[in-house]
């Protein structure tokens, strides 16, 4: 399951079980920098 949220670049699902937000999971998009999960 997801839910949808929105920042001032539009509307994104993001996963239930995340804790973060739209905005933390396009950062993660656009910064990929290590193999390491952000769970870790």
């Amino acid at each position: 399951m997801s839910r949808i949220e929105s920042d001032f670049l539009g509307e994104r699902e993001v996963p239930d079980d995340c804790y973060y937000g739209v905005q933390t999971l396009r950062g993660e998009d656009n910064f990929h920098i290590t193999e390491m999960p952000m769970s870790q």
